[in-house]
């Protein structure tokens, strides 16, 4: 354990990595000029260690966490994950960032969004006061919106315990989808973007160089799955046979998922916007689409 973290932040080192990939020139000792980026799902984390000069990837992990909710990672889970790996107990990174995946969040337009009215922006959205959790936003001046979500508050303060030297951000999945999509903006063309989960999506439409839609529901089945894509594609009046869809997350080739958007959406494809990290050496074996977010928010200027 570095010095700065509470001893208590951390866990019993209950849970090894399910993966983990590294770049043999890197060590922990190194942190100082590496971004650290945590993406947080109900039931994983993963992680990614990037140069923050050189954008060059330097550690890929995945811990399953054992005990899975609908929405929200268990703490302790998280804190066992952590609290026995060499590299997630160090301080003094050049940054930290978290990725979310949860439903609380809304979008409000730039032109209309104030600070001091964040919770309340978000309390609306969603119809119910924030007793336990604390509220982020992210600025999008490219697509004229601010993305407004919550983070638990127990977790909010466990990550500050734990990084407080560092500068922590905190993002939502949508955060990163726009900041994919933003990528593809100069083309002007129709496509409609996916980050999947297990049980969950996050989806953005562009159209022209305008974001027309965005949204992230959950799901149980694949069939549901592809009724929402479809309702969501027909309400914007898209011809779902022609339509260009790109698909990151988790989804697989050969898996049920892909093959059900095929059968409906057959314009999709894994993957095909510009990584912003290079899958080389000890990652090369890896699909860069199954991490397009984590590696997204960790190149984020």
């Amino acid at each position: 354990m570095s010095p700065g973290a509470r001893p208590d932040a951390f866990g019993a080192p209950t849970l090894p990595p399910v993966f983990s990939h590294r770049d043999s020139a890197f060590t922990p000792a190194g942190v100082g000029s590496c971004t650290l980026a945590l993406e947080l799902l109900p039931n994983a984390l993963r992680v990614a260690v990037v140069d923050a000069q050189s954008a060059r990837l330097r550690l890929l992990e995945g811990f399953d966490l054992p005990h899975p909710s609908s929405d929200e990672p268990s703490l302790h889970d998280v804190r066992d994950a952590v609290g026995g790996n060499d590299v997630l107990t160090r301080n003094f990174w050049h940054s930290v960032r978290l990725l979310v995946n949860n439903q609380s969040f809304t979008f409000v337009p730039e032109s209309l969004f104030r600070r001091e009215y964040a919770v309340r922006y978000l309390e609306l959205a969603r119809g119910t006061s924030l007793t336990t959790e604390k509220v982020h936003y992210t600025r999008h001046p490219g697509w004229n919106a601010v993305t407004v979500f919550s983070v638990p508050a127990r977790l909010d303060d466990w990550l500050m315990s734990v990084y407080p030297f560092e500068k922590l951000r905190m993002f939502h999945q949508l955060d990163a989808l726009l900041a994919v999509a933003l990528g593809g903006k100069s083309s002007g063309e129709k496509q409609l973007l996916l980050f999947l989960e297990t049980r969950a999506v996050s989806l953005a439409f562009v159209d022209g160089g305008r974001l027309v839609y965005a949204n992230r529901f959950t799901y149980r089945s694949t069939t549901d799955l592809a009724y929402y894509l479809l309702f969501a594609v027909r309400e914007l009046n898209l011809d779902p046979e022609t339509l260009r869809v790109q698909a990151g997350g988790q989804i697989d080739p050969d898996d049920e998922v892909h093959r059900t958007l095929r059968e409906y959406l057959p314009g999709v494809q894994l993957g095909g916007w510009p990584p912003t990290v290079a899958f080389d050496g000890p990652f090369a074996g890896l699909e860069a689409h199954r991490f397009a977010g984590l590696t997204r928010i960790a190149t984020l200027p």
